[in-house]
C-alpha cells in the first residue's frame, strides 16, 4: 500500500464491446468476473478506487461507478471521466481486461510515479507502451479535451502530448509471470485466457 499512497485508482469497464459481443467486464473467469478481478487487484494498492462505466450494468459492485462523460470517446474518454472524478492529483488506470497481471508490478508502476514529475508512467513491454496499466496526472485533462474535440482519441497520440515518463521491462522483469499483459478483446482471447486459468494454480491467478 505504501507505493501508492496519495493515489487514486478506476478500472476502465466502459461499454459493449464490438468484437465481444458483450460488456467484456462481466465475462466470468474461473467463477469471478473480469470487473471483479480487476478491483480487488486494484483496490490494495491505491487510496481512492471506482469504476469508470455504465452504472445500470454493475449494480453489485462495492466501489462507486462514474458513467462515461464523453459517449464513444473510447478509453481515452473513460482516463478523462476518471481523472475528473478522482480524489488525488494522480491516478492508476487500469483496464477491466487483464486478468493475468498482478499486483507486483503495479506497486512498480507506482514507486516510479510517485519518483518522476511525469503527467504519464506506463510500463513498456515486449516493445508495447501498456496504456491502460500505468498512471496518469490530472494534468491530462487539458490535453485529453484537446484530443477529443478535435476527434482524436488514441491514447499512445496523448503521450506524445504530455511528460511521458517509460518504465522498461527490465525495471519490472523480476515480477513477471507468464505475458502478465495479455488482454481479452476477441471471444478467441476468452476461451485463450480460459485454457491459461485452468492450467494455473489459483493462487498464481490472483495476486494482489
Amino acid at each position: 500500500m505504501e507505493a501508492g499512497k496519495g493515489f487514486s485508482g478506476f478500472v476502465l469497464a466502459g461499454g459493449k464491446s464490438r468484437r465481444m459481443g458483450t460488456n467484456k467486464a462481466l465475462l466470468p473467469l474461473r467463477g469471478r468476473r473480469l470487473v471483479d478481478r480487476a478491483i480487488d487487484l486494484l483496490g490494495p494498492h491505491v487510496e481512492d478506487i471506482f469504476v469508470v462505466g455504465p452504472p445500470e450494468v454493475f449494480p453489485f459492485l462495492h466501489v462507486p461507478v462514474r458513467p462515461d462523460e464523453i459517449l464513444q470517446a473510447g478509453p481515452l474518454g473513460g482516463i478523462l471521466t476518471g481523472l475528473r472524478h478522482a480524489r488525488f492529483d494522480k491516478s492508476l488506470v487500469l483496464g477491466v481486461d487483464l486478468p493475468f497481471l498482478n499486483g507486483e508490478v503495479l506497486e512498480r508502476v507506482l514507486s516510479a510515479a510517485a519518483s518522476q514529475d511525469a503527467d504519464v508512467t506506463i510500463p513498456r513491454y515486449h516493445d508495447t507502451q501498456e496504456t491502460l496499466c500505468g498512471v496518469y496526472s490530472r494534468r491530462c485533462i487539458t490535453p485529453i479535451e484537446g484530443m477529443l474535440m478535435a476527434g482524436h482519441k488514441a491514447v499512445l497520440d496523448l503521450l506524445q502530448r504530455v511528460r511521458t515518463h517509460v518504465l522498461e521491462e527490465d525495471q519490472f522483469q523480476d515480477l513477471l509471470g507468464a505475458d502478465p499483459f495479455f488482454n481479452i478483446n476477441t471471444k478467441e482471447d476468452y476461451e485463450e485466457a480460459k485454457r491459461r486459468v485452468a492450467h494455473l494454480h489459483p493462487e498464481g491467478v490472483h495476486h494482489g
